[in-house]
């Protein structure tokens, strides 16, 4: 019952099975990282978009004219070029 082989094996056993729980333990503390990150990301750009949406729909709407309901462009300065015969 006690054979020095048998020692050996389960002291190699055990070693192994830690190792594997280590590793698998390290695979899913990545992956919850990285799911967290992508979480994150999409949470930071959402709440951009609302902030930018929010921005957008508080600014004043454009000057229209009253006759046509044409929306006025602003004037653009007079060219400074002589005309060419």
């Amino acid at each position: 019952m006690h054979d020095p082989r048998t020692i050996i094996l389960t002291v190699t056993n055990i070693v192994l099975g830690v190792a594997v729980v280590l590793l698998v333990l390290g695979v899913i503390t990545g992956s919850l990282c990285d799911v967290v990150s992508q979480w994150k990301k999409r949470r930071f750009i959402s709440s951009e978009l609302d902030r930018d949406m929010r921005e957008l729909l508080a600014a004043p709407p454009p000057k229209c004219d009253g006759d046509t309901g044409a929306m006025k462009l602003p004037q653009s300065p007079k060219s400074t070029r002589s005309n060419l015969p």
